[in-house]
């Protein structure tokens, strides 16, 4: 639908250029060593203390390459060239990095949570798929719809900060609770994931539209792109990061035997205590965030009526077209 219905004007900064400048601008160097570093990384992080130990070659190699090449990729970026992959006008104030790693938290709550508390589902209380959905509906209703009242007191106050560092420290506060939940505490599982979903609904929302209002009018497209990248890089590394925390906690409590092998049942006080571990590190990556988040700037002189791109036929896109 989007692609047969949506036309909007081309950026005024590549209105005049061709496809063919455009692509030889792409900076591969930088788009390789990135994603190398990130793929190492995660290889990394899957591997340790299940495929290999962690103080294996396979392990140690992985994550030292990753740590490495992330460390190179900044300063290309940074002192290298003057057009990387981050347009550097994004980091004129201290809000652009601040809501980036937002948003990579977000990522990790939202995407991370979705898909590991899913198991914790199957493994504390049922293994019936329309009952696992029923449980986790709580967290995703919270979250997809009370970004409407956050949207709209951000509107009305044209403040933004208070209310995400607030919510953030909310869902850590709530995550950090989860750690409470056993197998006959399913009410308690269902208010704590409602409780956090709200705030995760702020979290969501509120991060976009501040990062909007926080970088030059005309890259607001490039700053979206970058922070929608980092919250999906945040969902892999999330599930990644809390699935080995999972893994490794398990297998301590269970030994490496039982552990491997996917047709033993699942020894119920045990995924409670390896579970306990999970929420406890989602719970300090928030506060973390919060933290963070403190450190923002305020945005209200950008809450304007100024159309910077208009999508409807009118004088002003005329205007802006010509």
């Amino acid at each position: 639908m989007i692609a047969f219905s949506y036309f909007p004007p081309r950026p005024r900064l590549g209105r005049h250029k061709m496809l063919s400048s455009i692509t030889k601008e792409i900076d591969n160097i930088e788009i390789l060593l990135m994603s190398g570093s990130f793929a190492y990384l995660v290889v990394g992080l899957t591997w340790g203390g299940t495929t290999h130990p962690w103080r294996s070659g396979q392990c140690i190699g992985t994550l030292t390459a990753g740590c490495i090449g992330l460390v190179i990729f900044g300063i290309y970026e940074a002192f290298v060239v003057t057009e990387g992959i981050f347009d550097h006008r994004l980091f004129e104030t201290m809000n652009f990095p601040i809501l980036l790693f937002v948003c990579i938290i977000d990522g990790m709550l939202l995407l991370g949570v979705n898909v590991l508390y899913s198991q914790e589902i199957f493994d504390l209380f049922t293994a019936d798929a329309v009952s696992i959905a029923v449980i986790l509906s709580p967290f995703l209703i919270t979250s997809a719809f009370g970004c409407i009242p956050a949207g709209w007191v951000m509107a009305s106050t044209k403040s933004y900060r208070w209310m995400l560092v607030g919510s953030l420290f909310w869902c850590a506060s709530f995550t950090g609770l989860m750690a409470m939940v056993n197998s006959t505490r399913l009410p308690m599982a269902l208010a704590f994931t409602t409780l956090f979903g709200l705030g995760t609904a702020v979290t969501t929302t509120i991060p976009s539209v501040a990062l909007g209002l926080s970088v030059p009018a005309f890259i607001i497209g490039t700053g979206a792109t970058v922070s929608s990248s980092c919250r999906a890089l945040g969902g892999v590394i999330g599930i990644t990061v809390f699935t080995v925390i999972y893994n490794n906690k398990y297998a301590e409590l269970v030994g490496p035997e039982i552990a491997a092998n996917t047709n033993a049942p699942v020894l119920v006080n045990e995924s409670v205590e390896a579970w306990k571990y999970v929420w406890v590190a989602v719970a300090s990556l928030l506060a973390a965030s919060g933290v963070a988040a403190c450190f923002l700037k305020s945005v209200a002189p950008m809450m304007n009526h100024h159309v910077e791109s208009a999508l409807e036929p009118s004088k002003l896109r005329e205007a802006q077209l010509s």
